[in-house]
């Protein structure tokens, strides 16, 4: 299990189960920054980390889950369609087959009005170029959330 650790400066954390009652903390895994919301999920052959920084998604690869290499982030500038206007927050991944998809949220209306706390719901699709993981949230895709499939 990945998560926040506010005791330590709010960086990445692990702690291993055997039976998912038991929690053995292994420690800080990324210390290079702040972050929250970690989503790992294996695809194209690497685990793929995804933190929120709060300016877009963070980016780390691995190829066994102990060991993180920071990538490029993703998400950060603004996109083009309604409601995506600000840095992607928070992600969830699927993952069907070749393909993955970003679930993302973002604030539209950032500010000071109550009405900044509003939030709104994203999806893009991940791309893998070039041993890395890439995202153009303005690049039209097809998703069937119906059909079968593996999720990670």
């Amino acid at each position: 299990m990945w998560y926040k650790d506010e005791a330590d400066g709010s960086f990445i954390h692990a702690a291993d189960s055997e039976d998912l009652f038991r929690w053995e903390p292994i420690g800080a895994v990324l210390r290079d920054r702040p972050q929250e919301g970690p989503k790992v999920f294996s695809w194209m052959g690497y685990y793929w980390m995804l933190t929120d920084p709060w300016k877009g998604l963070g980016v780390y690869r691995s190829t066994d889950c102990e060991l993180w290499e920071r990538r490029a982030d993703i998400l950060a500038s603004p996109g083009s369609r309604t409601d995506d206007g600000d840095a992607a927050n928070h992600a969830d991944v699927l993952v069907r087959g070749d393909r993955a998809f970003a679930f993302y949220f973002v604030h539209p209306e950032r500010g000071e009005s109550p009405r900044s706390r509003r939030s709104s719901l994203q999806a893009a699709e991940l791309s893998f170029v070039d041993g890395d993981l890439a995202c153009d949230r303005d690049r039209a895709f097809d998703l069937d959330l119906d059909q079968q499939g593996s999720t990670h």
